[in-house]
């Protein structure tokens, strides 16, 4: 089965629920009086101050004029990753005509403020461990110059 959505106004959505061509297709319409949700995923370095973080993306959000005041953005602590600490931003916004514009400004303006706060957003780190049976040789050689 295969979900189709079209949009109709601004706060109206149609879902076409189509299983195969051969059959009729159902509709189910709904309102989207609480706005269109959003979501951004975020991974600060281990050592950042989550604390703070959590209330730029919120100050972030609250800024953002096509976020909604009600419901009112939430940031979630969602877990340790691999190379981050996870946060989560969801907010609603007024109409599915900004989604776009608005993820982006939300993304851009988070950015700015951890940058602005010496908040790292994390990128993946990897540790080599060699285990040897005999000792490594190491040696540095220096380039020649040509």
């Amino acid at each position: 089965m295969r979900d189709v959505m079209k949009k109709r106004d601004p706060s109206l959505l149609l879902f076409i629920a189509c299983c195969t061509l051969s059959t009729a297709c159902l509709r189910f319409p709904g309102r989207l009086e609480n706005g269109v949700p959003g979501s951004i995923f975020v991974g600060v370095a281990c050592e950042a101050d989550v604390d703070r973080a959590h209330a730029l993306m919120i100050e972030a959000a609250q800024e953002n004029e096509h976020v909604m005041d009600d419901p009112s953005p939430i940031v979630s602590f969602e877990g340790f990753g691999d190379n981050s600490l996870t946060l989560l931003l969801r907010a609603y916004i007024e109409n599915l005509d900004y989604r776009l514009e608005t993820i982006t400004g939300l993304h851009r303006s988070i950015n700015h403020k951890f940058k602005e706060a010496g908040i790292s957003i994390a990128f993946p780190q990897r540790d080599l461990h060699l285990n040897a049976l005999a000792p490594l040789q190491v040696s540095i050689v220096e380039s020649s110059k040509e």
